[in-house]
């Protein structure tokens, strides 16, 4: 919506009467420079006179349509110098019509057509410069004689301006943005930029703004010294192996290293110094940067319902942050904990003064009376299941709590949706429902195949998610990692060739999201995880980062397989072939055989055993999800087997 000037605030006759003084400045140096007179000849003098006045009524009215007087000058950018031509170009075009028609009407003089050209160009100038200068003058901490300084060629700082002198790492496009932020005066920084490094030479020699690019990483301990550099400021997206290098660069140089994250996509999100943050193990596994398809995502979120289940935990919680910021209605949060919901209410305090409404459910979603009340008075359109208990060693010694959760909590959710109306729902699945071998493997391996049985019989359009190990969540390793190097080790690992598919939570959420926004009833999405990583790797790398070696400074020890671990994990099962989608991260996988035949009759002989012998309903499970099945695709999948080293 366009935002209209109001004439109550004295700010708006100021700008009405500055627009005013230019455009009149800028017909009148048109008669000067086309005469090349102070004042009109005689026999242009009265139509001057007469047109003066209706030419800058008819300018400040488009003016006024395009929005030129509503905006802050002092955040004056290309949008508002790109309106300014619009502007003045119909405007422009609205006198000459007008002129041509007074001329053969009621022409009381001459006129020279080159004039209105002249005074086209003269009106740009004058009103898209008087704003840029506005705006230097308030980007500018020394005032008006920063403004007058303008004309002075930028130099790099050598950290004298009182701030902080950092480098920046890119002299790409989100190097060039991290400047923007730091100079440009709308938000406080207490940095001294002195330049780039970069090792692509091509940027070598170059300078960006007038801050010059130093070189590469050959000449890093020269400029840190030279410019008594303090900080070095990551922007460019680095291989993990480049990154490792330059944090240890800076560790032994005594230089603070932060990083834009690698998986912001600069197109969408504004690169910002607000963003940067330490170097995290995430950064370091080499995960190409997925590409989003953010009007997709935006296209379903935008105004609707959505209900999160498990929303305090690792997905959830981020599941929430990332939707509220497509601008859903409403966001309905369902949690079992009530310090994990506090938790998330302080995460997403930044979205209340929006449009969106939050609910906050303290709810165990096994209760299907309590879900029932908050369906029918929520009425969700989306549904994120993120619900699940995950641990897998502890989930071997609780297997009724895993059964009643994750099968239990599956089936009363997915039944509540088809009920009540839910448009598209989708399941979080894990890589351990591929052959599984444990617990939470099996439990997770009947919630696909109750939902892809739902998909058949109901109008809910439901799919599931499904992959691998995400870093930092609660039951990753790289949190535990972290507690026993800062405790100085022992590390523990539990085989030295143990391995497992990693990515980071932002870009699992996101590529949910992704998958959300293709929609398809009954599809199980793969997210392209990548090569599986050697645990072991990751902590010797976790070790370097915080500055030890391993070995040496601190002891990694073994401790061998926990029960219902592998040594490696699988991303889809030997009858089951994967399909490519629109997106090159999401891949579809298709059973070859009917396995969701009889699962109901499972479902409900399990939650009802399990309350008896909860170890032979796990057994009932295994030998269900083992047994032959109804062969629905005679295709060989040894193809598709060969394609997942590609994912």
């Amino acid at each position: 919506m366009r935002k209209k000037i109001t004439l109550t605030n004295p700010k708006s006759y100021f700008v009405l009467l500055t627009d005013a003084i230019l455009i009149f400045l800028s017909y009148w140096l048109a008669y000067a420079l086309k005469f090349e007179s102070f004042y009109p000849p005689f026999h242009v003098a009265d139509f001057f006179k007469e047109s003066v006045g209706p030419i800058i009524i008819i300018k400040l009215a488009v003016f006024y349509y395009y929005g030129l007087q509503a905006g802050m000058w002092r955040y004056t950018s290309v949008v508002d110098l790109l309106n300014i031509l619009k502007a003045t170009a119909v405007s422009s075009a609205i006198i000459m019509i007008g002129v041509l028609f007074y001329y053969y009407t009621a022409i009381t003089g001459t006129f020279s057509r080159t004039v209105f050209f002249i005074d086209a160009i003269n009106t740009v100038v004058f009103i898209g410069m008087f704003r840029l200068a506005i705006r230097l003058y308030y980007n500018n901490d020394q005032g008006l004689s920063g403004l007058l300084n303008i004309i002075k060629p930028s130099r790099a700082k050598s950290g004298d301006g009182g701030g902080i002198p950092i480098l920046i790492y890119g002299a790409d496009e989100r190097g060039e943005l991290l400047l923007r932020s730091l100079t440009s005066g709308a938000r406080p920084h207490h940095y001294d930029p002195v330049g780039f490094m970069d090792d692509d030479q091509q940027y070598w020699g170059g300078n960006i703004h007038g801050y010059p690019s130093f070189g590469g990483m050959d000449s890093f301990e020269e400029v840190i010294t030279r410019f008594s550099v303090k900080e070095l400021m990551v922007a460019s997206q680095l291989t993990g192996e480049k990154l490792e290098r330059i944090n240890t660069e800076c560790r032994r140089l005594n230089v603070v290293c932060r990083v834009v994250p690698s998986y912001l996509d600069s197109s969408h999100v504004r690169i910002d110094a607000s963003l940067l943050r330490g170097i995290q193990i995430e950064d370091l596994l080499d995960r190409e940067p997925a590409t989003i398809d953010y009007s997709k995502i935006e296209s379903f979120l935008k105004g609707g319902r959505v209900l999160i289940t498990g929303a305090g935990g690792s997905i959830g919680s981020q599941l929430a942050v990332h939707i509220a910021q497509f601008g859903p209605s409403r966001l309905i949060l369902v949690e079992k904990s009530e310090n994990y919901l506090y938790e998330l209410g302080l995460k997403l305090k930044e979205f209340s003064s929006g449009s969106i409404r939050f609910s906050y459910n303290c709810v165990d979603i096994t209760n299907e009376g309590q879900m029932d009340r908050l369906f029918a008075r929520e009425k969700p359109q989306y549904l994120f299941h993120a619900a699940a208990n995950k641990h897998v060693p502890l989930m071997e010694t609780n297997i009724e709590t895993a059964i009643t959760n994750n099968i239990g909590g599956i089936k009363v959710i997915s039944g509540l949706a088809d009920k009540h109306g839910v448009e598209r729902f989708i399941l979080i699945s894990t890589d351990k429902a591929v052959n599984p071998v444990n617990v939470m493997g099996a439990t997770k391996k009947v919630c696909e195949l109750y939902i892809q049985n739902m998909a058949r019989k109901s109008a809910t359009s439901f799919m599931t998610v499904r992959f691998g190990n995400v870093l930092a969540s609660n039951g990753s390793v790289a949190p535990l990692f972290l507690r026993q190097i800062e405790n100085r080790g022992p590390v523990t690992v539990t085989d030295k060739n143990v391995k497992r598919y990693f990515m980071t939570i932002p870009e699992a959420v996101l590529l949910i999201l992704q998958s959300a926004g293709m929609g398809g009833r009954g599809k199980l999405y793969l997210l392209d995880m990548g090569e599986q990583v050697k645990i072991l790797h990751l902590a010797e790398k976790m070790i370097r980062m915080a500055g030890f070696e391993p070995y040496k400074d601190i002891e990694i020890k073994f401790c061998g397989l926990r029960p219902g671990e592998k040594l490696d994990e699988e991303l889809v099962g030997g009858h089951e072939t994967i399909e490519p989608t629109d997106h090159p991260k999401v891949n579809c996988v298709r059973s070859l055989r009917e396995e969701y035949v009889g699962i109901d009759r499972l479902v409900d002989d399990s939650l009802e055993l399990c309350k008896k012998d909860q170890s032979a309903a796990y057994r009932n499970i295994l030998s269900w999800i083992n047994k032959p099945a109804i062969v629905s695709d005679s295709r060989d999948v040894t193809g598709s087997k060969a394609k997942i080293a590609g994912l």
